[in-house]
């Protein structure tokens, strides 16, 4: 059905309607992760518990918290991956300055 409505030609017509003008978006801000951890490979060194001839790989493992929060930070909450995809646990029985379990406070690595 098709239908078609008019009106005579003397309708006062009102002001048109206001269009909303565009809004200012707010600026971005990059976003920041609470808890960055970064890894580097590192010079490896053996202790009294390591067994000679089996194959170690060392990393320097940076964790910096950004957050107000206080996360723990422990060796036994990582693993690595190496370049084939095969995950390896973190030695307990690292280095004297290998990662200990702590809590870390705002802004602190």
């Amino acid at each position: 059905m098709l239908a078609a409505i008019g009106g005579g030609g003397d309708e006062e017509k009102g002001p048109a309607p206001a269009v909303p003008a565009p809004s200012k978006a707010a600026p971005k801000t990059e976003w920041k992760p609470q808890v960055e951890i970064t890894a580097t490979k590192a010079e490896f060194k053996p202790t009294v518990l390591h067994q000679d001839g089996k194959a170690y790989t060392a990393v320097l493992v940076t964790v910096t918290n950004h957050s107000s929060k206080k996360p723990a930070v422990n060796p036994m909450y990582f693993d690595v991956t190496d370049s084939t995809g095969v995950k390896h646990s973190a030695e307990l029985a690292g280095p004297e300055d290998g990662l200990q379990h702590q809590d870390l406070y705002g802004g602190e690595r």
